[in-house]
Parts: structure tokens; sequence; C-alpha cells
């Protein structure tokens, strides 16, 4: 039998010449560094900068003049004023003939108030007397309103106060916040805006002699005898 001579397949496997040369390191890109310039960060948001710097700053002028006192008119007690003691009686005197006064034995609330809120007591007495035609007026025992205070949302109506103290408070506040703060000590100087000539409720034309009537009073419990003078206190809250 003819045998086929059987041919041997070399393996065809690939031969790896090394290179006498060395091998050259990979190049590594190295990251660059991220820096911050100001100069181009300033020049693209400086008018932004502006506007938040004035709108703080605004806001910050806002809340210190808010809370800051403002200068203001007060007046304080020189020594020369009279004592509760004196000045009940001489309410005593003038209400004589009028022995249901609320006023009797009631300096007391008047001084307070007129210490709390930088008013002469006896300027303030003296407004209530005429007002409260000496302490009897109905308004006064009705509504413990002795300045003859309007409402502000009714005008055409009176106040009304929980007691006497409270009213004499909203009285003494009134004539700081509005009169004294615009230099009006006198009453030849609050009478024109307290009670001036031709009012609505003054059918009786009797503003125009209010001042003289309650310099009456005033003369009787000593005259004026607080000093007012200009300073940095915040007027109490309204009572």
């Amino acid at each position: 039998m003819w045998n086929k001579s059987k041919k041997t397949r070399k393996s065809k496997t690939r031969k790896h010449v090394r290179s006498s040369k060395p091998l050259k390191p990979r190049k590594r890109h190295k990251r660059k560094k991220a820096t911050f310039d100001f100069q181009k960060w300033f020049q693209k948001y400086w008018k932004r900068m502006l506007i938040f710097i004035l709108i703080v700053g605004i806001i910050v002028g806002a809340v210190i003049y808010l809370t800051l006192p403002r200068k203001n008119i007060a007046c304080f007690p020189t020594g020369k004023e009279k004592s509760i003691s004196e000045l009940n009686q001489i309410i005593d005197q003038l209400t004589t003939n009028k022995t249901d006064s609320l006023f009797r034995n009631q300096a007391h609330l008047f001084v307070n108030a007129g210490e709390k809120y930088r008013v002469d007591p006896a300027l303030l007495l003296s407004i209530a007397m005429l007002e409260t035609d000496r302490g009897t007026s109905p308004v006064l025992k009705k509504f413990n309103n002795p300045g003859g205070i309007m409402r502000t949302d009714d005008p055409s109506q009176f106040e009304e106060f929980p007691s006497l103290s409270h009213g004499i408070e909203r009285m003494a506040w009134i004539l700081r916040s509005y009169y004294i703060s615009e230099k009006r000590f006198t009453p030849q100087q609050i009478g024109p805006k307290w009670a001036p000539s031709g009012a609505e409720n003054d059918p009786n034309n009797t503003n125009p002699t209010w001042a003289s009537q309650v310099d009456f009073f005033l003369q009787k419990f000593g005259g004026i005898t607080y000093q007012c003078l200009e300073q940095k206190e915040k007027i109490p809250e309204k009572p």
C-alpha cells in the first residue's frame, strides 16, 4: 500500500525581536491648576457688587435710624413745682362747689403721667380742669376722658378709656408727641392747635378764650415750672 508521507505543518510563531534602543517613557500631561483671576472677576461683576453693597447699606442705615432715639423735646422738673398734697389742696379749693369732681385727691395721677411722658403736671391738670368743668363733665364720668379727646376713626365721637389714669396718660402722651415736640409749651402756644377758632366741635365759640381760661388754672397751680430741653430720648409708647 502506497503511504503518502504526511507533511508536518510548522507552527507559525512570531518572534519578538527586542530592539536595542531603549524605550522612551510616555509623556504625562500635567493638569493645569485652576487659578482665580480676581481682576477678571471684578471687571465682570463689579456692578452687581456695587448694587449689593448699596442695598445692604440702605437696610443697615434704615435699621439704625429706626432704632436709635431721635432728638425731641422733653420737660423735666426743676424743684420749684408744687407737691402732690399742695396740688390736692388747690383742687379742693377750685372744686368747693363741685364736690362730685373726679379730680379730688387725684393729683398723683397727673404728677405720675407728667413724669412718665415729660410734661409739666400743672399744665396737664390745668387743661383737664377746663375741658371737664373742673372734673365734673359727663364725658369724663362716662368715658374717663379728661381732655375732650376725640376718636381718630370717628372725630365726632369721644375716646373712651378703661380708667381715669389711662385717660390722663393718653392726654400727656398727646401733649408730648404733638405739642411739646413742636415747641408749644404755654397755653397761648398750644391753644391755636388744641382749640382752633371756628372748629366744628365748638358751636358756642368758646375756643378763642381757651388759652386764657387754661392760664387761669395754671396760675393757681403755680405756673409752668418744668424746664423743656432737646433730648435724645424716645417718647414712651402710646398708652
